[in-house]
């Protein structure tokens, strides 16, 4: 519900309008001189819905009434003003009298500007709305009614140039300009009154008059519209616009025109600077057959001596843009950067993001400085670009992109050289680089004003993804190893693009129906995915060392197909699931290993030939280092070691050293020594893979077992540390830190009879340990060191790290909540 004023509200349009708004519901104050009418009004406002109606009894053609209106808007509290009151008289300018002159501008242009300027200053930060009611007599001058034409020409000019400051200033409030032709009111009566015109008989029925109820519907629309102006045309259609008032052209300083040559001298050309005068193009920039008269593009800037002067070379970037710009030389007092032309452009130590260095390339915004008219560029970019600031753009516009930095969502863009936009990442279907510069589409425009954009329109995007998605799956007998949830690193490798499926599935719904429908696996994902196709392996080993380049980001894809692997604690659980699945996806062997022989047996006996089991107490690490060793004497090189083996316990201070000892046994040194017996062959080899499961309690903690989360703390920091120190010899490394997953750890009463944290934990899901395999494989396959199967987890541990001491305290009064419960 918003607060309406509408002037001149007794009758005709300004009644009809208010009509319009009390319809909406909104709250109304109608102002006129006629006090009877008024009330009437009243009374119609409110059978109409209004939320309230209340009226004022005001002649606009009185100064200081008028001022006391003025005076009254805050108290009000009106939202939306619309100047709709008005005097007109139709007459020859030699016939009008000076009362009659007096009377117009009193109410046609010193109320509307005195209410207009109010209205601004009280409203003018705040999304506020002003309507302004003209005529089209203050666009085109009206014979016989010029003295009234004259002050609708001020009103035109008043709200397009108060339009124009408020958006220039990035204010939140809107004017906006109603121009009707004749209305058939009171209002066009009362403007002959007087008049000593003469019409001869049927003058009047050659004119078309539109009736208030109509103008009244337009006056709607162009409220409901982004528009500056609503106008009657002469054929008595109705066009919204931008702007009828033209500005003139104006010459500015870091821009390319089109200019004449004036004169020939021996120092150059002089071109028509038309506000700016004749500047001077040098000698050395003029083309050898320039003449007087003719005209060419050029670049207007200052030389050193700050003179005006115009080149014909045009630079990368004009005053008003953002471009991506090599430095090229440091000096005392700021970074010089390569922009096209002899003289390179400064960018100040002061308008620098960081300090530049010569060679490389930065993201600037280049501007005229305002203490010595210099062009001048800054990397501080977010100073030019305003998140809040209101915009025009709609879903599917095409639009400039200059790819400006990633975020954890995707690439941020800087639309039109105005405002940022957001490129997710699943909508990344090519490379991007920095400064790049490429057309793009607007996807949606949120309510909050900010931009999500696409590289391509959403239908044209659809249909090649599906089209490749579907010609993949008739190729391979309708499997592939992805669904919606997949790493968009594995979707490159099999469809060259990423995210195909997401962005493809509206079309994939219609086309999957033609495909043969397979019997699936034992093992289902359990997590609702839109696609379930899996991939039948090839046996075709990936060449490269088993690796390829698959990203803007520069991951690279560890091809399991033909590998050898081992995996620990793989009698149950994620461990059998996991060593399940990598036989699925094509290794050449899987050596099964459990504290429990009989279990490992039996994930071995399900998996098939492809698959050895072995008893294994990683506590022991001379065990794991002769297993190492019998494997690879029989069976060759280990190029993925899964170090999964692990159990649970409830405790704290309260448990003894050993029971410390034996959990870091198995959940930290177990990694080492497992890394200790396999590095040195992957090393020598240049290739390999590890991957260790932690647990969310290794970047949050578990409440409830001490010696739990201290060690999956030091697991992950092991990988970490393992990571750093072994990537560049060829050696990946992945980290799994799931929260609830159902296997013997958590037990069956989880979400009744289980330990407080791991009822808590289940709350964000009990995932089957095929899915977290599927997490893990995905994740090897793409190189991507945290494997986090809840998403929650992300979250949590993004909160801890921007405030620890914060978290902690959440993380007390959330244990003084668990040991209420």
């Amino acid at each position: 519900m918003a607060k309406v004023m509408v002037t001149g509200a007794s009758s005709g349009l300004g009644a009809e309008i208010a009509k319009r708004f009390a319809q909406r519901g909104d709250h109304l104050v109608v102002v006129a001189r006629r006090q009877s009418l008024l009330e009437n009004l009243q009374a119609e406002l409110l059978a109409c819905g209004a939320a309230g109606a209340e009226y004022r009894a005001v002649d606009l053609a009185d100064a200081e009434q008028v001022q006391n209106l003025a005076d009254d808007l805050p108290a009000l509290g009106i939202e939306v003003l619309i100047n709709n009151a008005a005097l007109g008289h139709w007459d020859y300018t030699w016939d009008t009298t000076p009362d009659t002159m007096r009377s117009m501008i009193a109410v046609n242009v010193s109320a509307v500007a005195v209410l207009s300027t109010a209205f601004s200053q009280l409203r003018h930060q705040q999304a506020a709305r002003l309507m302004n009611v003209a005529s089209g007599a203050g666009y085109a001058l009206f014979e016989s009614a010029i003295p009234y034409s004259a002050t609708k020409f001020f009103v035109t000019a008043l709200t397009e140039g108060l339009s124009r400051e408020l958006a220039s200033q990035n204010h939140p409030m809107r004017a906006q300009l109603l121009a009707p032709g004749p209305i058939a009111t009171e209002f066009t009566a009362n403007s002959l009154e007087g008049s000593k015109m003469v019409f001869a008989e049927g003058d009047m029925a050659g004119i078309q008059f539109h009736t208030a109820e109509e103008v009244a519907e337009l006056a709607m629309q162009l409220y409901d519209s982004d528009a500056m102006v609503g106008a009657v045309q002469p054929d008595m259609t109705f066009k919204l616009s931008d702007g009828l008032h033209t500005e003139p052209a104006m010459l500015t300083i870091g821009q390319t025109y089109t200019l004449r040559v004036l004169k020939m001298t021996e120092q150059g050309a002089y071109v028509d600077g038309e506000n700016l005068g004749e500047i001077l193009l040098p000698t050395k920039f003029c083309p050898p057959d320039l003449a007087v008269d003719s005209s060419l593009p050029v670049f207007v800037y200052q030389d050193s001596e700050t003179r005006l002067i115009v080149t014909t070379q045009i630079p990368k970037v004009q005053v008003g843009q953002f471009a991506y710009l090599e430095a090229v030389a440091n000096t005392d007092f700021g970074t010089f950067m390569d922009w096209g032309l002899d003289k390179d452009l400064l960018t100040p130590f002061g308008e620098q993001h960081r300090r530049m260095e010569v060679g490389h390339s930065y993201l600037v915004y280049v501007y005229l400085n305002s203490a010595d008219g210099r062009i001048t560029a800054s990397s501080k970019i977010d100073k030019f670009l305003d998140d809040e600031a209101t915009h025009d753009f709609a879903a599917g516009q095409q639009v400039d992109l200059i790819i400006a930095n990633s975020t954890d969502l995707g690439f941020k863009a800087i639309i039109n050289h105005s405002h940022w936009g957001l490129l997710y990442k699943d909508e990344v279907n090519e490379r991007l680089s920095f400064g790049q510069s490429r057309r793009g589409f607007v996807k949606f425009v949120r309510a909050d004003g900010k931009i999500d954009l696409a590289l391509k329109q959403e239908q044209e995007t659809r249909d090649q993804h599906a089209m490749t998605v579907l010609n993949y799956l008739k190729a391979h007998d309708g499997f592939a190893a992805v669904h919606d949830k997949s790493d968009p690193a594995i979707m490159q490798k099999l469809f060259g693009c990423f995210g195909c499926i997401q962005q493809g599935r509206t079309g994939l719904y219609l086309t999957l129906s033609c495909l043969p429908k397979p019997d699936p696996p034992r093992s289902l994902l359990k997590r609702k995915i839109i696609l379930q196709l899996f991939f039948k392996p090839s046996g075709r080993r990936n060449r490269h060392n088993g690796r390829q380049h698959c990203n803007q980001l520069g991951r690279v894809f560890m091809d399991i197909t033909g590998k050898l692997a081992v995996v620990t604690g793989a009698g149950s659980g994620i461990g059998r699931a996991l060593a399940i699945s990598l036989a699925q996806h094509g290794a050449r062997g899987v050596v099964c290993t459990d504290l429990n022989g009989e279990n490992a047996a039996a994930t071995a006996e399900m998996i098939g030939d492809v698959a050895t089991a072995q008893p294994l107490d990683v506590a022991d690490e001379a065990a794991i280092e002769q297993l190492v060793q019998e494997v690879e004497q029989q069976q060759g090189g280990i190029d993925l070691f899964v170090s999964n083996a692990g159990y649970g316990r409830r405790g704290g201070l309260d448990l003894s050293t050993t029971e410390w000892q034996r959990m870091m046994n198995v959940h930290t040194w177990s990694h080492l020594a497992a890394a200790r017996a396999v590095m040195p062959g992957m090393v020598a080899r240049g290739e390999g893979y590890f991957l260790n499961t932690a647990s969310a309690a290794g970047l949050l903690t578990q409440i409830d077992s001490g010696p739990y989360a201290v060690s999956k703390h030091a697991a992950v920091a092991f990988a970490e540390w393992l990571l750093i120190n072994y990537a560049d010899q060829g050696i990946g490394v992945s980290v799994l830190c799931p929260q609830a997953v159902r296997t013997n750890i958590l037990g069956p009463n989880a979400l009744k009879g289980g330990s407080s944290n791991s009822r808590q934990a289940a709350a964000d899901g009990i995932l089957e340990p095929d899915f977290v395999a599927q997490a893990c494989i995905e994740a090897v396959q793409a190189e991507r060191f945290l494997v986090l199967p809840h998403p929650e987890v992300e979250t949590y541990f993004q909160r801890k790290a921007n405030d620890y001491d914060r978290w902690l305290s959440g993380m007390r009064r959330f244990r003084q909540r668990l040991l209420a419960r």
